[in-house]
């Protein structure tokens, strides 16, 4: 559970394009942050979700148009 705001942590193991998606609990994208080319290497994003109700959020970590990894997140206020 998160306030505010909360990181998302990932990983790229080649130079990659980088999507983040967030979805709500229907499954729909309500956000897309396009990283734009990443170095291989650790990175966190920083979500900030202070306009959205509370709630039960996804989000999806696309390399190269591929998902490599997705995540429940759960806002509070």
């Amino acid at each position: 559970p998160f306030l505010s705001k909360t990181q998302i942590p990932y990983e790229i193991t080649n130079d990659s394009k980088v999507e983040i998606l967030i979805y709500n609990n229907l499954g729909q994208i309500i956000e897309s942050f396009n990283e734009g080319i990443k170095r291989k290497g650790l990175y966190c994003f920083i979500f900030d979700a202070s306009g959205l109700p509370q709630g039960i959020y996804f989000y999806s970590i696309c390399v190269n148009g591929k998902m490599i990894d997705s995540k429940k997140m759960a806002l509070i206020k």
